[in-house]
This record gives C-alpha cells, sequence and structure tokens, in this order.
C-alpha cells in the first residue's frame, strides 16, 4: 500500500512538473521598440510591408535620426553586431494612425509578428509615413512573417507579409534583380529539373541572374556573368549557368546538371 501511494506520489509530481514547465514555458520573443527616427524622403512609397535588416548599411539606406532636445531625445541605439531589426512601414496617407504590433512569437522556427494596421475615421489635413521598429537580440534571428490581427476572429486576407516586404497570400515574392514583388510564374524564363518551376531573371544588362528561391535554394541567388567569355556564363561558386542557344540554358552544380531554363509556355 505504501509503495503505491509512493508511485502515485512519484506520478504526480510528473504530471504537476510537467504542467509547471508547460505553463513557464513561452515562445514569445522579447523585442524592444526604437524611438526618434524616421523614413528617409528618397525611401521608395509602398503599401504596408515588414523588412529585416540586420546591418547598419542597410538600416542608415531607409532610415534618418531625429534627435529631439534631452536625453529622451536620442535615438534608440541599435547594435547590429548584437541585435536584428524587424521594420513595418506603411505608405504615405493621410487616413494612417500607425502601426501597432501585438504579438512576436518563435514558431516552428520562424519568428510571427501579429499586427493590426490603425486608421482614422477623420482624414489629416497632411499626409504622414508611420512605421515601427523592433529590435531583437540575435540569438532569436530567423526568417519572419507577418499576419494581421484576426478581426471578430476570422484572418484578414491579404495581411500576411514576408520579411521582404512581399504578401505570400496574394502570389508574390522578392526578386532581387526586379527589386520589387512579383508574381513568379510571370516571368520570362523558368526552369524544369530539380528546381521545377524555380524562376529565371536576367538583369536588363544581362551581366547578371537570379533564380528565385525553392524546394532546394531557399533564399535567392544572384549569379554573375563570367566575363570574356565566349559562351554566356553566369557563376556563384558551384553554380554555373551556361546559355545552349536562344532562350535555352542549362544550370550545372558541381559540374552536375541539375536544371535547364527555358521560355514560359
Amino acid at each position: 500500500m505504501l509503495n503505491l501511494i509512493n508511485k502515485l506520489t512519484i506520478i504526480g509530481f510528473s504530471i504537476f512538473s510537467l504542467i509547471t514547465f508547460a505553463c513557464s514555458s513561452s515562445d514569445e520573443v522579447p523585442y524592444t521598440l526604437a524611438k526618434n527616427y524616421f523614413v528617409k524622403n528618397d525611401y521608395p512609397d509602398r503599401n504596408l510591408h515588414m523588412l529585416k535588416i540586420t546591418n547598419d548599411e542597410k538600416f542608415n539606406s531607409i532610415f534618418g535620426t531625429a534627435s529631439l532636445m534631452g536625453e529622451k531625445g536620442k535615438p534608440t541605439e541599435i547594435d547590429f553586431s548584437k541585435n536584428f531589426v524587424i521594420a513595418m512601414i506603411d505608405e504615405t496617407s493621410n487616413t494612417s494612425a500607425g502601426v501597432s504590433v501585438k504579438s512576436l512569437a518563435m514558431e516552428n522556427g520562424k519568428l510571427k509578428l501579429t499586427y493590426e494596421l490603425e486608421r482614422k475615421q477623420n482624414p489629416d489635413t497632411a499626409n504622414f509615413r508611420h512605421f515601427t521598429i523592433l529590435i531583437i537580440d540575435k540569438k532569436y534571428e530567423a526568417s519572419v512573417y507577418a499576419n494581421m490581427a484576426p478581426q471578430n476572429g476570422y484572418p484578414i486576407t491579404g495581411g500576411d507579409l514576408d520579411d521582404s516586404g512581399c504578401k505570400p497570400s496574394t502570389g508574390y515574392s522578392w526578386s532581387i534583380l526586379e527589386n520589387d514583388c512579383i508574381q513568379p510564374w510571370m516571368t520570362k524564363y523558368v526552369f524544369d529539373g530539380e528546381i521545377a518551376n524555380a524562376p529565371l531573371i536576367f538583369s536588363k544588362d544581362h551581366t547578371k541572374a537570379e533564380i528565385m528561391r525553392n524546394s532546394k535554394f531557399p533564399e535567392n541567388l544572384i549569379l554573375d556573368k563570367k566575363p570574356k567569355s565566349k559562351v554566356n556564363t553566369w557563376i556563384k561558386g558551384d553554380l554555373v549557368l551556361t546559355q545552349i542557344k536562344k532562350d535555352s540554358f542549362v544550370l550545372k552544380e558541381k559540374n552536375r546538371e541539375i536544371a535547364k531554363g527555358k521560355l514560359r509556355e
């Protein structure tokens, strides 16, 4: 009888420990809101979008400092050796009231940001560009996606954003060479083979080729044209893209053919 009580006590304590651990563990990710910055005038005016920024160069190309008098007027310090930034930038508008972050959490190895887009019923007399900057410890760095907080319990169509500022639910992905969100199925060229359906894009002068991210390559790849080559060839590391005839290309990895590029049908 005593042994049974001891066993029940151990089981009960184990269950209590599991419950306590489950309650105390949290996937919420801490962040600090940066203050006293502004979006530079030469930054393109786009619909609400999100960016993950990991270095000073990119951050300073988008934001300037808006120092005010006093200690509290200094811009929030950002050390990119220890932190990265998630920025939500709205379009210039006289009805925008700002972007409010509701939560930031780690889910399945990715950062999920939930936000609300606030609008004014009575428009301002002037246009403003609202934005939010989150400073996050580098130990949490991962791919980021955002969803607008549900309204009346229902998700918002088109309220999603990836960390390039595109809306995947509407079929858009970021192209480095186009410097914009595009619909991948609208590109001139496409691959078959190991990266079937991956879009292939060239710069206007054809000195660069872009392979958009796919099941094999999680990030967009930029290949540079080999100078003074008899055959048009673009290279990045072990990847070699060769034009074999007009509108026809072969992609090799370590001298092994993995895909062919062709005109979309």
